[in-house]
C-alpha cells in the first residue's frame, strides 16, 4: 500500500517573526555586545535585503523582508530534526524529486537536508526513511520552492527492503 502525503506544511516560523526579530535586536543592544558589531551585522542584513528599517516606538524597528523571511525559513530547515519513535510502524517514507539542472543549487540543498535528516539514497533522486517526517519534508519543499518538484510517499513493505531495515537497525524479517 502506498499513500501520498499532501498535508500542509504548517507554520515554518512563528506568526510574529517580525516582532521576534525586532526584540532580538533590542536584546542585543541591552546586553554587553559591542555596538559596532551589532551595527555591522544589521548593516549587512540590510545590504542583503533581508531586513528593512521601519517606524517604531523609539524610531527604530527592524522588519524582515520577503527575502529575509525565505532565508530564515531555510535556516529553520537546517535546524530541524525528526523525532524517532520507540517502535517502527513498518512503513517507509520515500521522497522523490526531479529538479531541473538550472536549479542545481536548490537540488543540492534539498539533498543535503535529506542526508542531515537521516535519509538513505535508494536510487538517483529517490530517498527513503523509516519514520514519520511528512511535516518536515513539506516544510523543506516550501522553503526551497520545490513543492511541485518533489513527492512524499508512505509505503508498506517492498521486495528488497531487508537491506534498508538492516541499514536503519530495524530488525525486519525477510519479505514473504
Amino acid at each position: 500500500m502506498i499513500g501520498v502525503y499532501g498535508g500542509a506544511a504548517g507554520k515554518s516560523i512563528e506568526q510574529n517573526a517580525v516582532r521576534a526579530f525586532d526584540s532580538f535586536i533590542d536584546e542585543l543592544w541591552k546586553q554587553k555586545y559591542p555596538r559596532y558589531r551589532i551595527n555591522y551585522a544589521v548593516r549587512r542584513l540590510r545590504e542583503q535585503g533581508w531586513i528593512k528599517l521601519g517606524p517604531g516606538k523609539n524610531g527604530r524597528r527592524y522588519e524582515l523582508t520577503p527575502d529575509g523571511q525565505a532565508a530564515l525559513e531555510k535556516y529553520e530547515i537546517r535546524r530541524q530534526t525528526i523525532a524517532v519513535p520507540r517502535r517502527w510502524d513498518k512503513k517507509w517514507r520515500i521522497v522523490i524529486f526531479d529538479i531541473r539542472e538550472k536549479r542545481k543549487q536548490c537540488r543540492e540543498a534539498i539533498r543535503t537536508s535529506l542526508v542531515n535528516f537521516g535519509f538513505k539514497l535508494l536510487q538517483e533522486s529517490v530517498w527513503i526513511f523509516p519514520y514519520p517526517c511528512g511535516d518536515v519534508i513539506e516544510l523543506a519543499k516550501t522553503a526551497y520552492g520545490v513543492r511541485h518538484d518533489a513527492i512524499y510517499l508512505v509505503c508498506d513493505r517492498f521486495n528488497g527492503d531487508e537491506w534498508l531495515a538492516f541499514d536503519f537497525n530495524l530488525g525486519l524479517a525477510p519479505y514473504g
